[in-house]
């Protein structure tokens, strides 16, 4: 799934990008109950900003909350 939100991003959808940064937020991918899959605050930090910038409202408050807990 993270491949295509990836390629729907660049295409200034502010939802793909929001959905690609819970690819990699450790709250997300721990309520899907995935295995196998690595989180990375960083990474998520970097695309919630990016789905900010592009209207998302909802990706602010994951952004403070992995901010919170030291990603940059």
């Amino acid at each position: 799934a993270r491949l295509l939100y990836q390629r729907a991003a660049p295409a200034g959808s502010a939802e793909a990008t929001a959905a690609v940064a819970r690819t990699y937020d450790p709250e997300a991918l721990a309520r899907l109950g995935t295995s196998g899959i690595r989180p990375d605050p960083e990474t998520a930090a970097i695309w919630y900003r990016r789905a900010i910038a592009l209207g998302d409202t909802g990706s602010a408050k994951r952004l403070r909350l992995l901010e919170a807990n030291g990603a940059r």
